[in-house]
């Protein structure tokens, strides 16, 4: 759950920015922190750790950035004051990853010793099974069969990746995120270049990379691989692109018509 709202606000945010209307950036911007205080409420230390990436990317790439992060100060200091203590002793568990089993009350060196397992292991089906890896699905039955192994999966991105799709499935995924890197890149570059107002269209580009950006942050903690979210953001942005790409033909006629008209 905190994964999934953590990778709707830059959505929500650049919907905000992208209309006018007061009363929808409102509606929108309220949405935003009932976001923030809802993943607080799911007590996952990833998801508070990704409420303050996102907040800190969105903050950056506004024209106001010193507002912008006195205004995130603000809100970092609310939070610490009015969450529950239960979920300030959690998020404070991050900074105690060394600690001994006896130590870890919240679980957050056992989780943290799992994501580095998870991403170790990876590699090492990678090793047995170079080509096509451990097969899709497959992470935590291999997992099982290693000594004093269990059932988990692999709660993290790469070791995910380089142990379930081998080579293969490096080779796809690197030209997949190579495709959606320069579709985004194409777009803003065409915005820049042609002096276009930023609108709907370019806000959602801004949105897509953010939660492209946030997809690689959340798979740092968890096995993110097969979300539809990649997906989705890549429908998005093929039909933004393919818009852009219409108004800059019919831009480029426009000349030719009124040279053909005059003559």
């Amino acid at each position: 759950m905190a994964t999934s709202l953590i990778l709707g606000i830059p959505f929500m945010y650049y919907m905000a920015k992208a209309h006018r209307n007061l009363l929808l950036k409102l509606f929108l911007f309220s949405l935003i922190g009932s976001c923030f205080w809802a993943i607080i409420l799911t007590g996952s230390r990833g998801g508070m750790v990704g409420a303050i990436v996102v907040l800190m990317i969105l903050t950056y790439q506004s024209r106001h950035k010193v507002i912008g992060f006195v205004i995130a100060a603000m809100v970092f200091a609310i939070v610490a004051v009015l969450a529950p203590d239960q979920y300030k002793d959690r998020f404070m568990s991050i900074f105690h990853v060394t600690a001994s089993a006896e130590e870890d009350e919240f679980g957050a060196a056992e989780s943290a010793r799992g994501r580095i397992n998870g991403l170790i292991l990876g590699f090492k089906f990678l090793l047995k099974n170079p080509i096509t890896g451990v097969g899709i699905g497959n992470f935590g039955w291999h997992h099982h069969m290693e000594p004093g192994g269990d059932w988990t999966d692999a709660h993290n991105l790469i070791g995910k990746l380089v142990g379930e799709l081998g080579f293969l499935g490096i080779a796809a995924f690197t030209f997949f995120i190579t495709r959606f890197v320069q579709s985004i890149r194409y777009v803003k570059r065409t915005f820049f270049e042609r002096g276009w107002q930023s609108d709907f269209l370019f806000y959602m580009t801004q949105a897509v990379l953010v939660g492209l950006i946030m997809l690689f942050v959340q798979g740092m903690f968890g096995h993110n691989l097969y979300r539809d979210n990649w997906y989705v953001y890549a429908a998005f942005i093929v039909i933004i692109s393919k818009l852009v790409e219409q108004r800059l033909q019919s831009e480029q006629k426009r000349p030719q018509a009124l040279v053909e008209t005059a003559s």
